[in-house]
């Protein structure tokens, strides 16, 4: 039985490794005042004037001049159709950044692990005490 919990335990503490992701909204304003960067490793979303959102896997796209070129995807009114080609900076509203939070992540799964070998705790000990002390 403490195998079962002790197994059940980390498998909800792993699970906990899969959603802890933040993600940051850069305006081009802040880009211009070198207020902030773009991490050319990582995915990226971008919003246009013109209402359509792109998104680029990592390493699939370079900023040159004033344009962005890239390999990746523009959504247009629901629907994913693949892009590659150029836009242009001054068409850019926003760029949105995805990563993960590993400090809330390892935070999150030591308390949950905790928190179970303390109910597992108590569960031992309640076992313990009706063996000593039989009704």
């Amino acid at each position: 039985m403490i195998w079962k919990l002790t197994i059940s335990f980390v498998l909800l503490a792993f699970l906990n490794f899969m959603g802890c992701y933040s993600s940051e909204t850069i305006t081009k304003k802040d880009i211009d005042e070198g207020k902030e960067q773009i991490d050319f490793n990582q995915e990226i979303a971008i919003a246009t004037k013109d209402y359509k959102k792109y998104r680029f896997g990592a390493l699939q796209y370079q900023i040159v001049n004033d344009s962005l070129y890239g390999n990746g995807v523009v959504t247009e009114l629901g629907n994913e159709v693949p892009f590659k080609g150029n836009i242009a900076l001054d068409d850019i509203l926003s760029f949105e950044q995805s990563s993960m939070d590993t400090g809330s992540t390892a935070g999150l799964t030591i308390a949950i692990i905790a928190g179970g070998l303390i109910v597992a705790g108590v569960i031992m000990w309640a076992i313990l005490w009706n063996e000593v002390t039989p009704d």
